[in-house]
């Protein structure tokens, strides 16, 4: 075949469907056949095993925020409950009783819980163990936090008015007693005055 002149020589270049010049003029294969290369296949595996790694990543990690959020509500909704108890005491109670009351312990004078023929009784607030416990009169102590929760201070302070009604501020430091990561603490701090009625 020529073309302006040129003589082409169709086994030397190949023809169009990029089959490349064979000896004899015999016919080869194509070099790009409709299949996948060993090195496409390899990058496609790459490929996904690092989109599946990077997404089981953000699914562990959002399972961890998760769990950590939902104990922190649990520690502070203890934290919380344990307050609203002593401050449910304090506001009833008649005077805190100073001879046994200190930075560890608070003593009420109540007129609740009263033992038979007695007309006041006392009950204590103070650690047992790791737990906030509540001690009434002639009774074993009751632990007023869960057992999912571990109290890391209790601090008891008795602040002076100008008024004769005594006041105490209480500080709660709880968290969880689970194992793994460091667990966040918890800190509530309440001022409850006496209601001397």
């Amino acid at each position: 075949m020529s073309l302006l002149g040129l003589k082409i020589d169709r086994r030397r270049i190949g023809n169009s469907a990029g089959q490349s010049p064979a000896p004899n003029g015999a016919r080869r294969r194509p070099y790009f056949s409709a299949g996948f290369t060993l090195i496409e296949t390899v990058v496609c595996i790459a490929v996904f095993v690092l989109v599946f790694a990077v997404l089981t990543s953000f699914v562990i990690w959002l399972y961890q925020s998760v769990a950590r959020f939902k104990t922190i509500n649990e520690v502070a909704s203890a934290a919380q409950e344990a307050i609203e108890t002593i401050s449910h005491e304090v506001r009833a109670a008649r005077s805190i009783y100073y001879p046994t009351s200190n930075q560890a312990q608070l003593s009420l004078e109540t007129g609740r819980y009263l033992p038979p023929d007695e007309i006041s009784s006392y009950i204590d607030f103070f650690l047992c163990d790791d737990r906030l416990c509540l001690k009434k009169e002639s009774e074993l102590p009751l632990a007023i936090t869960s057992h999912e929760v571990t109290v890391e201070s209790l601090r008891f302070s008795y602040l002076a008015t100008s008024s004769d009604i005594a006041s105490v501020r209480v500080v709660l430091s709880l968290k969880a007693k689970t194992e793994g990561a460091e667990q966040p603490v918890v800190s509530v701090t309440s001022s409850i005055a006496l209601r001397n009625y």
